[in-house]
């Protein structure tokens, strides 16, 4: 196991999953992922998340051979949805799965936590123009 290092990426199978996070072998070592390493919005049912016996790919966040404690990351192995638009989404057409249009404007939610408005307007001149504007949302955040 001299070969694995902190930052690897790895395919492991969930062992056990507890309140706190899951439990992931990868062979001769078992670690944990917490449960803020399974993904990027909040998880508050880790069972509805991972089960036992899922394959999952981890990168390793910590090796410590000496107390026979490791750590995993999921969410290290995901999208990160706090990159720039540009990186994530390619100029040109795009498509969404959730998209609602009216006479004079149109909505679409490319992605979760993204939601993106487009409309054209009038002024009081007579002249008309349109717009359109985005906006990003940290889902994972609880509403109070």
């Amino acid at each position: 196991m001299a070969t694995l290092t902190e930052g690897m990426v790895v395919k492991g199978t969930v062992t056990s999953v507890r309140e706190f996070g899951a439990f992931v072998s990868i062979g001769a070592i078992e670690g944990l992922i917490p449960i803020s390493e399974i993904g990027w919005e909040r998880v508050e049912d880790i069972q509805g998340a991972l089960s036992v016996g899922q394959e999952v790919e981890v990168a390793i966040t910590r090796l410590d051979w000496a107390n026979r404690r490791f750590s995993f990351s999921l969410k290290k192995t995901l999208a990160d949805p706090w990159k720039p638009p540009s990186t994530v989404f390619p100029r040109g057409p795009a498509t969404s799965e959730k998209s609602r249009a009216w006479p004079h404007s149109a909505h679409s939610s490319p992605s979760a936590g993204v939601s993106t408005a487009c409309s054209t307007y009038r002024n009081s001149a007579g002249e008309s123009g349109s717009g359109a504007r985005a906006r990003f949302s940290a889902r994972d955040r609880k509403s109070k």
